[in-house]
């Protein structure tokens, strides 16, 4: 779909529904433990929504509510149901959405939003909701705030900042779940071609620039192979 040539009426977010979402579900983000999704990744995700969904004609009704629940349910990256996390959070936000006064056919739309904005259910936007939903999400994996949460998700995995005897994998293969530097090559550098609307696009070189000059840095500061 063509995110760009989407010219319909922004229509302004039911502020006191959204607010009764939020002070819903803000404990649940603030207690689960991970930093790389907590309630300050979901503030970020729906900043980012409401600034790309104004320059898109998005409906703010439809794709603020999916910011807020998106990450409802939370699966670790290395859990084996990870893929079912989104098709979990879109059945959790039926549920909440329902208490909070949506309609069913607004409780419809929304679901299909957080379902699709999941990286690895690798569902291409029904609708210009889903592609400002993916793009807000994906623009929050990288940057500086994306190292941030690549270094807590790697430690929250057990993995290694990098290895030893070869740190950037110029003939070893990737493995993301044994080093965390792996992360940005299997998938962060790759989402600069993946971003649906041309604000996130713009937004997402920055971010990727300032990533590889972190690379580039992190090289002169370590060592590889045995230091004897």
């Amino acid at each position: 779909m063509n995110v760009e040539q989407n010219h319909n009426q922004i229509q302004a977010p039911d502020s006191q529904r959204l607010n009764k979402l939020i002070e819903e579900v803000r404990g649940t983000y603030e207690d689960n433990g991970d930093p790389g999704h907590d309630f300050a990744h979901i503030c970020r995700v729906i900043d980012s929504c409401r600034r790309i969904g104004r320059t898109v004609g998005a409906n703010l009704e439809t794709l603020l509510p999916a910011a807020v629940l998106h990450d409802v349910v939370n699966v670790p990256k290395n859990h084996p149901d990870r893929i079912l996390a989104s098709e979990q959070a879109a059945g959790e936000a039926s549920r909440i959405l329902m208490r909070a006064g949506y309609s069913a056919a607004e409780i419809e739309k929304i679901q299909i939003v957080i379902l699709e904005h999941s990286y690895s259910l690798g569902k291409k936007p029904s609708s210009v909701e889903s592609a400002v939903m993916q793009d807000a999400d994906r623009l929050d994996a990288i940057g500086a705030i994306g190292l941030m949460r690549t270094v807590s998700c790697g430690c929250r995995m057990g993995a290694k900042y990098y290895s030893l005897e070869e740190p950037f994998a110029h003939t070893r293969a990737l493995d993301d779940k044994k080093f965390t530097i792996d992360h940005l090559y299997v998938k962060l550098f790759k989402l600069g071609d993946q971003f649906n609307t041309e604000e996130a696009r713009r937004e997402g070189l920055k971010r990727i620039t300032f990533m590889k000059e972190f690379v580039s840095q992190l090289q002169s500061e370590i060592c590889a192979g045995s230091p004897t």
